[in-house]
């Protein structure tokens, strides 16, 4: 498959049929090998997509650097190769990569490198970069923490972000992440990052609060931290801090203040379900830092406990105008669903 001109390729692969005895393999034109994926894993994917009651359901091959790429199905001795019925009607033509690009963009002053706070290195161990492909074939980017489930004797993936990133389940099993991509000291370049590819699973999504729960379908890497988090209400004027990645850029970080709470109808994105006397949003103003595209998802924590409080919806913060104001859903708000044990239990 080649589709000129793309600095990424993504495949999208309709399964009619594939015995789980097949062997999916990804490689270079040249014959380097890229990736390996069992029937097992593929079928299970789409099984779940459909369960989820989605339709024209696509596989969505790993992420790969370049504008071509080879599928090659590999069968066991015995197995009839008439149970294979596969076609590749879509592609996802990436036109940059951001751990491949260089500066794109002119306003990177009113950025602060996570790697200039030492005190943010837990918090940035819990933070991911997140790619996405919806069922057009776009690929997005946006930011995920990794949540303490409350079993203290189990590290669960699970991944917290923004519904309106993913909300669906086709789009949480199109899910890569990548950790640790951030500069190694202050200003300076980015290490390198770690992949975690193979999807998740949707566990809860409200829209009222722009926020979704993931489970990713392999471990997170090692060494990555598991934030802990609180469903009680902080407090107006409390010191906060936010990682993210901007434009899929490598971390940053913004500090500021809780500025104040805000019903469903005060944040640019309610959903129709939501509670009108409720609190939805934390609107924070920051003092240090800003966001932007890419950074949706990015958790929002305590400076005093290092908890994690809200999901980032949106604002108006920019290297413009700093001083603008962004929207956390808060975790509270549905802290009362039957995920993860309960998310009223605080960790």
């Amino acid at each position: 498959m080649r589709s000129p001109g793309a600095v990424g390729l993504r495949l999208g692969v309709r399964v009619d049929r594939l015995p789980v005895q097949a062997t999916l393999r990804f490689i270079s034109p040249d014959g380097t090998p890229r990736a390996v994926v069992s029937g097992v894993d593929v079928n299970a994917s789409l099984a779940a997509d459909q369960v989820a009651g989605a339709s024209g359901l696509l596989y969505w091959s790993p992420v790969f650097v370049g504008e071509a790429l080879v599928l090659e199905i590999e069968l066991p001795v015995g197995v009839d190769p008439e149970q294979v019925q596969v076609s590749v009607p879509q592609v996802s033509h990436l036109f940059r990569l951001p751990w491949l690009q260089t500066e794109i963009h002119t306003e990177t002053d009113c950025y602060r490198d996570v790697s200039c706070d030492k005190g943010a290195e837990r918090i940035s161990r819990a933070t991911a970069l997140i790619l996405f492909t919806d069922a057009d074939g776009e690929t997005g980017t946006c930011t995920g923490s990794l949540l303490a489930d409350v079993d203290p004797a189990t590290d669960i993936p699970y991944l917290l972000t923004a519904h309106h990133c993913v909300a669906d389940q086709p789009k949480a099993s199109s899910i890569e992440s990548l950790w640790r991509y951030r500069a190694r000291e202050c200003d300076g370049p980015a290490e390198t990052h770690l992949w975690v590819r193979g999807g998740a699973d949707l566990m809860a999504t409200v829209r009222s609060a722009d926020s979704s729960l993931l489970r990713l379908r392999q471990p997170s890497p090692e060494g990555s931290a598991f934030a802990r988090w609180s469903t009680a209400l902080p407090l107006e004027g409390e010191p906060v801090l936010s990682i993210h990645h901007p434009h899929g850029k490598p971390q940053k970080l913004t500090k500021g203040r809780l500025k104040d709470y805000l019903h469903c109808e005060d944040a640019a994105y309610c959903g129709e379900d939501a509670d009108p006397d409720g609190i939805h949003y934390l609107s924070v103003a920051w003092t240090a830092g800003v966001t932007k595209s890419g950074s949706s998802g990015a958790g929002l924590f305590l400076v005093s406990t290092g908890e994690l409080i809200g999901v980032l919806s949106g604002g108006l913060s920019s290297c413009d105008t700093p001083e603008g104001a962004d929207d956390y859903g808060w975790l509270g708000y549905w802290g009362h669903s039957s995920i993860i044990g309960g998310l009223d239990q605080q960790r």
